[in-house]
């Protein structure tokens, strides 16, 4: 196995593993399906290789994200399962788990809406770590760039953005083993939550109403 073009500051916090294999396709000049046969297609051997776990950095901020909520069904309607983006923030070469989050229908980092289909020709695309087309570093099925990229450099992909978006860091304050406990037995028809805008605002006071007999005790 060979060497690649990878820094780990690149990285930035909550960014999707999708996003961090875009730009080791795109450092590196290579499709999925050239990048996964060099490494025999396992993803360990790709870890070791660039000296950074991204499958278990993307399994903590999966959990920081939805692990006080125990059914697996649940997180199949949390999580998106096309691509979702902000423009901004892809155009400088980051995507982030938060846009893929449900519960977000804004950018929190930008505050503006976010997409879920290619710019040029408005193609969806799965979210996943891995397809095994021949696709380049944040690119479309349609050849073309999912949107327009605007850094000059691979330093810029180290970003230092704040977090915008006031729900979403009380959400992030939830303690997990707690509300993990406190939500046991709630049934959350998410289906039809996802679809409210006020629905991660509705949780959070639900979350601090039932929480409130333990702080007080």
């Amino acid at each position: 196995m060979g060497t690649l073009t990878w820094n780990a500051s690149w990285v930035n916090p909550f960014e999707s593993g999708w996003s961090i294999l875009e730009k080791i396709k795109y450092a590196n000049v290579i499709n999925t399906r050239d990048l996964l046969h060099e490494f025999e297609f396992d993803l360990e051997n790709l870890i070791h290789v660039i000296g950074f776990d991204f499958l278990e950095q993307s399994k903590q901020n999966l959990t920081r994200l939805t692990g006080m909520f125990s059914k697996i069904t649940y997180i199949n309607y949390l999580i998106r399962s096309d691509l979702t983006y902000c423009e901004e923030c892809l155009s400088m070469g980051h995507h982030s788990l938060f846009h893929q989050f449900s519960l977000l229908h804004q950018c929190p980092f930008h505050l503006c809406d976010l997409r879920n289909a290619c710019s040029k020709c408005g193609r969806k695309i799965t979210f996943n770590f891995v397809n095994f087309q021949t696709f380049e570093g944040f690119t479309c099925k349609c050849s073309e760039l999912i949107t327009d990229l605007n850094f000059k450099s691979l330093s810029e992909w180290q970003l230092h953005v704040p977090i915008k978006d006031e729900l979403l860091i009380k959400w992030l304050e939830i303690d997990i083993t707690t509300a993990s406990y406190l939500f046991k037995n709630d049934f959350f028809y998410f289906p039809q939550l996802i679809k409210e805008p006020g629905a991660m605002e509705f949780i959070l006071q639900y979350y601090d109403f039932k929480r409130t007999p333990l702080v007080n005790s």
